[in-house]
């Protein structure tokens, strides 16, 4: 027994040991070099610490000779470090250990596929060179003791290769099939991805975080998102390409991948609607009534002397016309109107609060500027004929007016700058009369009376789209009684007593031939109860008058979950009842103190 324990404690004080580590559901050896304390993985110095400087090198070679094609596979030769186990005896009873020697092999490159893929990895560390022939591809750049034992490779025949090991090393990379593919592919796969999946894939690893960050990548995604290459006459900046896709597929994400959650709210039977963050405004006859995103009522303002036909607000005022030619500008602060204006002969089909201005225009032709202190104008543009839509461009000081033509005005100097073509049909020109415009972000919408919606570009006055819009997907004759953009989506109301509002992805419309039989297909449609008067989104909220009928509101955020009733619970007192949004006390918690 002395001598048994003498040589176990020989065995020891070697570093040379085999110790089992758990690895999953199976056992791995962990193996030490006698002398040097360094694990299997890390091969010793010499031929195989030459080899794992350059496993990337060798990975990028083997996939270029693999799948570039250029060499005949047949006639490819690898050079590679075989790791052979072989028992050494030591001191003691029963003490026994491995040892790894390292011994190049010549095999040819389809052998050498066929014996790692059955093994599921690849050594690229342990590979030395590449031949064709006698004709050396590629060989490791520090190649030491590698090139010596390369130089005096007798070419003898194929050595047979040794079965596979007893145990995994723990050095080995895994592989696996998808990280073999040449950068080439990847940009193929990259065409078919959208924005967040390509985001999804740059997070896997160096490599493909380096493919999905090259500009041309992302000029794929941008020509697929928006339907043409990013270039002239709008060249983006370095990263904006980039930048620009990923915020227009966050804006729509909240839209495509979020069930919306609907309730009604504010008064019955609202004839004209509009939200901003903070509150919701509809129009019901001669009043207006006022009531925030929760559905808590704020205030009714009544005065006007006929039904509302329009109105507009911000921060401060609201702004409503109503059928007996008469304009009435409101205080938010003290809920009362501060002012009356009157001029029109007919009754005011639009009015805007420009930089806090009232802008209003009517079915008499005449668009007004006036004074908020006082009932005069400021200045009157007249129009060829009556304008029925209007909306502004704040920033560029523009002013669009629609009616039997789309008229582009300059605020600062009530001057017509151009007038815009309403569609297409057989190739020419045409003006159709418009019911609806809005405009967001050098983008300009309208609908016609004829059933179609045109998008203008208002950088360029050129028409870029025009098509038909139906909820059936089918080319329809009716008007469209109010339309709404932004800058990747555009919704509208189609077809006189219709009780859905349609949205379009806009962003790839672009590209198409504005012809009028084409009608692309909604990627979403918001049904109501009723006939929809009226409708206004903003964010990821949704406000539908709705006839006869309280509103509908729908948002695309994830609602709170609601708080679970315990009133009623035993376990709980009078004293212990959990309220809403609060958390219920639990009794001995966080005990007094009790002085002596």
């Amino acid at each position: 027994m002395t001598n048994v324990w003498e040589g176990r404690q020989g065995n020891m004080a070697s570093a040379t040991a085999a110790v089992a580590v758990p690895c999953g559901n199976r056992t791995r050896e962990k193996e030490t070099w006698k002398g040097a304390g360094s694990p299997v993985g890390t091969p010793p110095s010499g031929a195989a610490a030459k080899g794992d400087l350059g496993s990337a090198e060798a990975k990028k070679q083997f996939c270029k000779l693999r799948y570039g094609g250029v060499h005949d596979l047949e006639q490819v030769q690898v050079g590679y470090l075989r790791r052979l186990k072989q028992k050494r005896r030591e001191s003691g009873v029963e003490a026994w250990s491995l040892r790894v020697h390292h011994d190049l092999l010549e095999v040819p490159f389809e052998k050498f596929c066929e014996m790692h893929e059955e093994e599921g990895q690849f050594p690229f560390h342990l590979i030395c060179y590449f031949k064709a022939g006698e004709d050396v591809i590629w060989e490791c750049e520090k190649k030491g003791k590698v090139g010596s034992m390369r130089d005096s490779f007798s070419g003898s025949p194929m050595k047979s290769p040794t079965t596979k090991h007893e145990s995994t090393p723990v050095g080995l990379i895994q592989q696996t099939g998808w990280e073999l593919l040449p950068d080439e592919c990847w940009i193929h796969i990259f065409k078919y991805c959208r924005t967040r999946e390509l985001c999804a894939l740059a997070q896997t690893c160096q490599s493909l975080q380096r493919l999905a960050g090259r500009a041309d990548v992302w000029d794929l995604v941008f020509e697929d998102l928006y339907g043409q290459p990013p270039g002239e006459p709008h060249t983006l900046a370095k990263g904006g390409v980039r930048r620009a896709c990923r915020r227009s597929e966050l804006r729509a994400s909240h839209w495509y991948d979020l069930l919306p959650f609907t309730e009604e709210m504010g008064p019955f039977d609202i004839n004209l609607v509009q939200m901003d963050g903070r509150k919701i405004v509809g129009a019901d006859g001669p009043n207006l009534r006022i009531w925030t995103h929760s559905g808590r009522r704020v205030a009714s303002m009544k005065g006007q002397s006929g039904v509302i036909s329009c109105f507009d607000f911000d921060a401060d005022h609201i702004l409503s016309g109503c059928d007996q030619n008469t304009v009435k500008l409101w205080s938010v602060d003290e809920l009362k109107c501060v002012r009356t204006f009157r001029g029109h002969d007919d009754p005011p089909t639009s009015c805007l609060l420009v930089g806090s201005i009232p802008i209003t225009a009517s079915l008499d032709g005449t668009i007004r500027m006036w004074e908020s202190t006082q009932n005069m104008p400021i200045f009157t543009i007249q129009a060829e004929a009556g304008v029925v839509c209007m909306t502004s461009d704040e920033t560029n000081s523009k002013l669009f007016s629609g009616g039997p033509s789309v008229d582009v005005w300059d605020i600062a100097s009530a001057q017509k700058v151009s007038q815009l073509v309403s569609l297409f049909e057989d190739d020419e020109a045409k003006l159709v009369p418009l019911n609806s415009m809005s405009y967001s972000q050098n983008l300009l919408a309208g609908g016609s009376v004829a059933g179609t919606v045109s998008l203008w570009d208002t950088r360029t006055s050129e028409l870029c789209f025009s098509f038909g819009c139906s909820s059936d997907g089918l080319r329809s004759s009716s008007p469209i009684r109010q339309v709404q953009v932004d800058d990747w989506k555009l919704a509208c109301i189609a077809g006189e007593g219709t009780s859905s509002v349609l949205f379009f992805d806009i962003r790839a419309l672009g590209s198409k031939r504005p012809y009028l039989d084409y009608c692309p297909e909604s990627f979403m449609t918001l049904q109501c109860e009723t006939v929809v008067n009226s409708f206004h989104f903003h964010g990821t909220e949704v406000i539908a008058g709705c006839k006869d009928r309280r509103c509908r509101y729908w948002t695309f955020s994830k609602p709170a979950e609601p708080c679970e009733e315990q009133a009623d619970s035993p376990e709980l007192g009078s004293r212990e009842r959990k309220k809403k949004g609060t958390v219920p006390k639990v009794r001995g918690r966080y005990p007094k103190r009790r002085t002596r």
